[in-house]
């Protein structure tokens, strides 16, 4: 699939988004639990009402009041006030793909180790679930660019991100595409601090993935290459394993008469370059080693 190019446009927050703290004002999303534990979210807006068949509360009675209040509707029942918690959004906004979960979300924000002012890459924006996640740990900082193949959840995800934070977050970039076709105008290489990938049955790739980043970096320290092979090359070049089903054993040879891995066309691309790497082994064939 070839990229679209079609990118969100990142907009500034305006002046009404929801706060994350303080007491309520116009614009916030405030969570309503009722006396049997019922949960209602309601935004609030000049001369709003919440309704139901109890009662009512008038949106401008929560205006300036404390998150966390208690606050009685027309009928005397008592109802706290909270901001929805991050993972209280998740499971209710709507989706176009399945989400992963807030106790998902959490492992994999650990596990990848990320951290304010992080420049993440994320493949996958299903409806957008774990971007808003990651947009929570990078922080205003940091940037996040998300690629996506299918344009209708690229739209769910930035709509549910627009609604979670009042407007597009200004520091991140959706991306109608396949990653390893637009990453490279979006990332210049070694810009990038975390990638998350969702995929399926990834686990099945960590070793090959592994030991090709290995022989990437490795060609790409041999002296006198006249161009080192970039970050998409190399993406390229796991597509192509991944697809020849290449094993990880065979990655894993270090036979010097052999210098030159499988499928190194798609690393390897300057003809001098090549002619080194004949050069090499022929050299290395020479000598026994």
């Amino acid at each position: 699939m070839t990229a679209t190019e079609q990118t969100s446009t990142p907009e500034l927050a305006p002046s009404n988004a929801p706060k994350l703290s303080g007491p309520f004002g116009y614009g916030d999303r405030v969570q309503l639990t009722g006396p049997k534990g019922r949960l209602n979210t309601v935004t609030l807006i000049p001369g709003g009402e919440f309704h139901s068949h109890r009662g009512m509360i008038k949106h401008d009675d929560l205006i300036g009041v404390p998150d966390g209040s208690v606050v009685e509707n027309s009928s005397g029942e008592e109802y706290l006030a909270l901001r929805p918690l991050l993972s209280d959004f998740v499971m209710s906004m709507p989706r176009g793909a399945a989400i992963v979960y807030p106790k998902d979300a959490a492992q994999i924000l650990s596990l990848a180790d990320i951290f304010p002012g992080a420049r993440v890459v994320e493949a996958g924006v299903g409806s957008g679930a774990l971007s808003l996640h990651l947009l929570r740990a990078v922080g205003d900082c940091g940037e996040l660019f998300s690629f996506e193949r299918r344009e209708e959840f690229a739209e769910i995800a930035t709509a549910n991100a627009a609604a979670f934070s009042g407007a597009v977050p200004a520091n991140w970039t959706v991306t109608v595409g396949d990653l390893q076709d637009a990453l490279p105008s979006h990332c210049e290489a070694g810009s990038v601090d975390r990638v998350v990938l969702d995929m399926l049955a990834p686990w099945e790739c960590v070793d090959v993935v592994a030991e090709a980043l290995k022989l990437f970096y490795e060609i790409r320290d041999v002296p006198g290459m006249k161009k080192k092979p970039s970050t998409s090359e190399l993406l390229d070049w796991l597509k192509l394993l991944m697809v020849e089903d290449v094993s990880p054993e065979t990655l894993r040879e270090r036979d010097n008469k052999k210098l030159i891995p499988p499928l190194a066309g798609a690393l390897i691309k300057n003809e001098q370059d090549v002619h080194l790497f004949e050069r090499l082994a022929f050299m290395a064939r020479r000598d026994g080693r």
